[in-house]
């Protein structure tokens, strides 16, 4: 009985030690050779990719491409674009394509990925006339290179793909990763926004980035003062995830960040009904932004989650003025720039009597039938303070249900001056409107009135490159989370 008890406790650990074998060598098997050789184009790509362009539509993202190629090498270093369709070319094929960007030694890189037979593969080395035999080995992988007259590649075939890169150690990366399962899709963030938003719309072209290196790279455009802007963008979310659509010389984005963020956290309540009431913002000013706040204390923790730093006494006081939406932007004059913040206050629940000067006195001045009033004390810096002011708001007007806030009388003189046509009225802006949801929690929108136009935001080192000199709109706009995602609208239109 008792060897019986043992051969049964053994047959029984043997079992086990099997189970374990079997499915160890199952699971290297699916590993090494199954998930490897039908893998993801996007398991191709280092996790430290600043963006991706999923081109399910190669053929159409290439023609309407064209015209914006000067401004998407810039952008995007898209420049090697050309040099990737002419390998795409060979193939007489319109496979789905990933193309993503990397920080190597200061420059910026690009790594393309496709699949391919391995036929496929040996017919092209035969059509470029490459020896089969001149090759760098690397990782039991064969790397070759060819020179475009565009530019020399790099170039591999391995597990069914074929990927190529103008830097080597870059192509060394990318067949390092598929051999590694903590790729991409094991990241929480990408892998939610890859499954649930873009494998689920698998006939578009999709611009994916990663917030952080991305915006980072990008702050070469923009001048020290408006570096806060990146740092905010780079930090709302880690992934966004955007359809991208090229007509002539506009570029539509319309898509999704992840929720997560303190940000866009404070506009999950907040309502979202209507635009920007544009119309208080006159025509000669080549901007707006517009933030919904008809939950001011929502807004309030939203700037603090913003700027931990932030004035809690002037919060506050903004707090029981109660605006229903706030919008921000600037008037020109000669060489002097006037900034101004509009309020628009329902006069059924809120009242001025907080902000009236403590001398029953000071009750303003008239100018040409408005009265600009004084302000007891400036509390708008920290709000002015996400457009990189730092101006006391101590006059008022009012105007069509809004309270325009600038710093002087002068300021609001000169705003009352402007007021024959407003910003809607802007011939550009058309294309802006179209482009900006219905219903949104905030609406940014530039407008470059003349081709020699300088744009306020860039640096110095990027005021001439193509891309600065040639927008002549920009609208941003995102709306209230919905499902753990923020939806977002981007639209560019250059000369």
């Amino acid at each position: 009985m008792k060897r019986q008890q043992n051969n049964r406790k053994w047959g029984a650990i043997i079992g086990v030690v099997s189970v374990i074998i079997v499915v160890g060598i199952g699971l290297f098997f699916y590993h090494n050779f199954f998930r490897q050789t039908h893998g993801d184009l996007v398991e191709t790509i280092p996790p430290d990719a600043s963006f991706i362009l999923q081109l399910n539509d190669n053929e159409n993202f290439v023609k309407t491409s064209n015209p914006l190629l000067p401004y998407l090498g810039e952008v995007l270093s898209l420049d090697a674009l050309p040099g990737f369709e002419f390998f795409m070319d060979k193939f007489h094929g319109k496979n789905g394509v990933i193309i993503s960007c990397h920080q190597s030694d200061n420059n910026k890189k690009l790594l393309f990925s496709t699949r391919i037979s391995e036929t496929t593969f040996k017919e092209l080395l035969k059509t470029l006339r490459i020896d089969p035999r001149n090759y760098i080995p690397f990782d039991n992988v064969k790397i070759y290179s060819f020179g475009t007259h565009y530019k020399k590649f790099n170039f591999t075939f391995h597990n069914n793909f074929f990927t190529i890169s103008e830097d080597v150690e870059l192509l060394k990366k990318s067949i390092v990763q598929i051999k590694n399962p903590r790729n991409l899709l094991s990241n929480k963030n990408f892998s939610t926004i890859y499954e649930n938003i873009i494998q689920k719309n698998n006939k578009q072209n999709w611009l994916i980035v990663q917030n952080k290196p991305f915006f980072e790279e990008t702050r070469f455009f923009l001048s020290d003062e408006y570096h806060l802007w990146s740092e905010q963008l780079a930090n709302v979310s880690e992934w966004g995830a955007f359809v991208i659509r090229l007509n002539d010389k506009e570029v539509s984005l319309s898509g999704y960040a992840l929720e997560g963020s303190p940000f866009f956290e404070k506009f999950k309540q907040q309502p979202t009904s209507g635009t920007a009431d544009v119309q208080i913002v006159p025509f000669n000013s080549n901007s707006y932004t517009s933030v919904k706040t008809s939950d001011p204390t929502l807004f309030s923790s939203t700037i603090s989650a913003i700027y931990p730093t932030a004035d809690k006494e002037e919060l506050a006081y903004f707090n029981k003025l109660l605006p229903v939406s706030t919008i921000a932007f600037h008037l020109q004059k000669d060489t002097v720039k006037y900034s101004y913040i509009a309020l628009k206050i329902d006069s059924t629940v809120s009242s001025l009597v907080a902000i009236a000067p403590d001398s029953a006195d000071n009750t303003g001045i008239i100018f040409k039938k408005y009265t600009i009033h004084p302000v007891k004390k400036g509390h708008f810096n920290t709000l002015l303070s996400i457009l990189h002011q730092n101006i006391d708001m101590s006059y008022y007007v009012e105007y069509q249900g809004h309270y325009i806030f600038s710093d002087t009388e002068v300021a609001l003189q000169h705003y009352i001056n402007n007021l024959q046509s407003n910003f809607t009225q802007q011939p550009l802006y058309k294309f802006a409107k179209t482009n900006i949801p219905s219903e949104n929690n905030f609406e940014f929108c530039f407008i470059a009135p003349e081709p020699d136009w300088t744009l306020p935001y860039a640096s110095p080192q990027a005021a001439h490159s193509h891309t600065v000199k040639g927008i002549q709109v920009i609208s941003y706009s995102f709306s209230a989370p919905q499902k753990g995602f923020v939806p977002m609208n981007i639209y560019i239109k250059m000369r």
